[in-house]
């Protein structure tokens, strides 16, 4: 009012003004007091401001968390306070006190909460989206028994490499290593992002066929215009292919019948139709040359009762030796006596005698060498 002067001050003490309507801003509830005066008369009052309290916008921590996961931002409810969440990038709200977030990139999230007394505060909070990795494995793969395959995929740079495996047994830190699995197995991935920590895990199966055996037979050694088969019994839904060497000979049998004139090896492959898995093996022919028993030296015309001498030309100290006669023609002998490389032998009866003189070698191969007397 024109013409008074106005005093103010508080309790709590710490308020003064000369103004008639100051403004006041009292952080607890505060009385008043104000004297007006006019020169001479003067008049006072006052007036109590309440204040009543703000609610705490309990919003959490800042915090990282790996794309895919979620998070729980806020914190408990207070009875009587209302929640008000909103976020940027928009699309995020909520009315809960402490909603759970699955955001796919970095997100601010914006909370208003309110009292019963009308008073509100904000704060906000950010969650910040780190990158997950691929865990490439590669897929689910066959391969035949004893093949080699690499698995995974190409490393990046700052990632770590976790391989495990079922059955137990194989690790690896690769990105992408090489595996040689004797059955089916299941390998497990774990791929970790160096500096944020976020990982992902992957499997692949990896089917293992088996080979067929390939049994090309035991190594023999023949002589010269012998038969050998080699080889096994086949088995159903198998194939097999024959070559030699020297070479000339070919076949699909799962056991031929070779008969070579000298010294062979023969190579196999068996192969399963249905997983195209195969196997070789090899076995070697030995041809041995037949021996040579040297022609018999002695006297083809003799009398009845004398002794004679008869003795192999040329001896093979790796032979045995083994003769035999041939009395058909009417001659006989008396008595016999034999030596390594010779025999004496008395003739008895008149008429002709074949002498036959067979070498054996230690594989079998034999000669003949005769003489008539």
């Amino acid at each position: 009012v024109k013409g008074l002067t106005y005093s103010w001050y508080s309790n709590p003490a710490g308020f003064t003004s000369t103004l008639p309507n100051p403004s006041v801003k009292p952080t607890i509830t505060t009385t008043y007091f104000v004297l007006a005066n006019n020169g001479g008369c003067s008049a006072s009052d006052s007036v109590i401001v309440t204040v009543n309290p703000s609610p705490t916008p309990l919003v959490g921590t800042s915090q990282a968390i790996c794309k895919g996961s979620s998070t729980q931002i806020g914190g408990t409810s207070v009875t009587g306070n209302s929640y008000s969440w909103t976020s940027k990038p928009t699309g995020f709200s909520s009315t809960q006190s402490n909603p759970s977030v699955s955001p796919t990139i970095s997100t601010w999230y914006y909370l208003t909460v309110s009292n019963s007394s009308g008073c509100s505060a904000s704060d906000s909070v950010q969650v910040l989206v780190n990158p997950v990795p691929q865990a490439l494995t590669g897929g689910n793969n066959t391969l035949c028994e004893g093949k080699t395959i690499q698995i995974g995929s190409s490393a990046v740079a700052g990632n770590t490499y976790t391989w495990t495996s079922n059955p137990s047994g194989y690790t690896s830190t690769l990105s992408n290593p090489m595996i040689s699995p004797i059955q089916t197995t299941t390998y497990y991935l774990t791929e970790k992002v160096g500096v944020a920590g976020c990982s992902k895990s992957d499997s692949c199966i990896i089917t293992v066929n088996p080979k067929p055996k390939a049994d090309a037979g035991a190594d023999k050694s023949i002589c010269i215009n012998d038969n050998y088969s080699i080889g096994a019994a086949s088995s159903t839904g198998h194939t097999y292919s024959w070559t030699s060497n020297p070479t000339g000979f070919v076949s699909s049998s799962s056991n031929p019948t070779v008969s070579p004139s000298a010294t062979t090896t023969y190579f196999l492959k068996e192969s399963i139709a249905s997983t195209g898995c195969s196997a070789n093996d090899t076995v070697i022919v030995t041809v041995v040359p037949n021996p040579v028993v040297g022609p018999i030296v002695g006297s083809t015309d003799v009398c009845v009762g004398n002794t004679h001498m008869y003795k192999l030309k040329t001896v093979d100290a790796l032979l045995n030796y083994n003769p035999s006669l041939d009395s058909s023609g009417g001659g006989g002998l008396k008595g016999i006596q034999l030596f390594k490389d010779s025999m004496a032998m008395t003739f008895g009866k008149a008429g002709t005698i074949i002498l036959k003189v067979t070498g054996k070698n230690a594989t079998g191969c034999s000669d003949i060498s005769m003489i008539t007397i």
